[in-house]
């Protein structure tokens, strides 16, 4: 085109997940025994059009349309029962950015703006002959409506050389997440009790400010840091609506759904060191904290509840990621230390999982013909661990790759 550059990016994925799941309850000593089928299907078109103009400047602009659809069918063997979920999510967006580069090129400057149309259509929750195993859930109905959505996203950054190593930025930008289709359709039991739908869930807005740098403090070592503040606006969480079910398990499960919370705020730092020691020899040390909590929240569904305050559950307080990476032409050894700090896993703050460490390891050796090799060993010393579900860990975990390239 001229000057420019189109590009046009069509796309379709089908995913068909089967699981078959097998439990013996020990309050009962009762066997149960179904097969999940669910085809995920998503499809759609992606575009852009870059056009430069001036010197160092260019606009990039483009139409986005993507739709999704899901259907799920539990069939048990032990019981009487049948469930279906579906539900269809469709996305339109068109979007222009401005991207420019002034004093000498020392200067880089991007505005953008971006707005989405988006369509929750042909929701549906159904239990055929229902027994024990599955009637509870009916006492949660599900009101499926059609839903309609908009909303405009601007972005804005800036980044300025101050030398030729040294770099600093600084970026605001409005993002904007809408529903997932397993929130707003499906009733089922997951890790921490058993979630119902949520056909009413809208979708989510987050202000996020970030101010940031990079510089080689030597021609082997390489700094970088930010820091930012993000303000959540009907914020999608894991709400406990005070009530319990017997799902047929051990104990009772807590009743969980996935709402809109008023406002969360969000404040961290983030550096890396990434250092070369040799030739074929380099190490990255990356270390992140974060401070996130409920600034205010008002929803008229849950009156007696108070999180106004409470930090966010499943978020560590530090992270640390440290890698030791030898390459020497396609042989590759990568030891790397993982540490995961204190978070909550309830949304009331009452109980925290403890801080814990894990080494892992993994080799990928150089092709030979067709057969590339690879051996990764996760959690070495074997620690034991609860995660941020409240799951006690596998513990050491070996994996073996035999790929194929021709």
């Amino acid at each position: 085109m001229g000057r420019g550059e189109l590009k046009i990016q069509p796309y379709y994925q089908l995913e068909n997940y089967f699981k078959q799941s097998e439990t013996v309850s020990k309050k009962n000593n009762k066997y149960k025994y179904y097969d999940t089928y669910a085809d995920r299907e998503d499809y759609g078109l992606l575009t852009s059009l870059t056009i430069p103009f001036e010197k160092d400047m260019q606009w990039v602009c483009g139409i986005d349309c993507k739709q999704g659809n899901v259907v799920t069918e539990e069939i048990y063997y032990t019981s009487t029962d049948l469930t279906q979920k579906k539900g269809q999510l469709n996305q339109y967006a068109l979007y222009a950015l401005w991207q420019g580069a002034l004093l000498k090129s020392k200067l880089n400057l991007s505005a953008g703006m971006r707005y989405d149309r988006i369509a929750f259509r042909n929701g549906a929750f159904v239990i055929e002959t229902p027994s024990a195993l599955t009637s509870f859930i009916e006492n949660y109905p599900t009101m499926f409506t059609n839903e309609d959505w908009g909303a405009l996203s601007p972005k804005l950054s800036a980044r300025y050389s101050i030398t030729k190593n040294t770099s600093i930025y600084v970026s605001y930008a409005i993002g904007y997440r809408p529903p997932m289709l397993d929130d707003m359709c499906t009733n089922r039991s997951v890790t921490k009790g058993f979630k119902i739908a949520n056909t009413q869930l809208a979708p989510e807005y987050l202000h996020n400010y970030e101010l940031g740098g990079d510089a080689y403090l030597t021609d082997k070592v390489r700094f970088e840091t930010s820091l930012y503040h993000a303000i959540g606006k009907g914020f999608h969480y894991f709400v406990g609506t005070g009530d319990s079910v017997d799902t047929g398990g051990d104990a009772l499960k807590p009743v969980l759904i996935r709402d809109n919370i008023a406002e969360v705020k969000i404040y961290g730092v983030e550096t890396a060191l990434e250092v070369s020691l040799m030739k074929n020899l380099r190490l990255r040390i990356n270390h992140a904290y974060n401070y996130s909590y409920i600034s205010s929240f008002e929803n008229d569904k849950y009156k007696d509840k108070s999180l106004e305050g409470k930090l966010l559950m499943e978020v560590p307080d530090h992270t640390v990621n440290t890698s030791l990476q030898y390459t020497y032409k396609d042989f590759t050894a990568y030891l790397s230390f993982h540490y995961v700090g204190r978070q909550w896993i309830d949304d009331e703050n009452t109980t925290k999982v403890p801080a814990y460490n894990y080494i892992n390891f993994r080799i990928t050796t150089p092709q030979v013909k067709f057969i590339k090799l690879g051996i990764e060993v996760d959690n070495i010393l074997n620690r034991q661990f609860l995660n941020n579900k409240g799951q006690w860990c596998p513990g050491r975990y070996f994996q073996f790759d035999l790929i194929f390239n021709y």
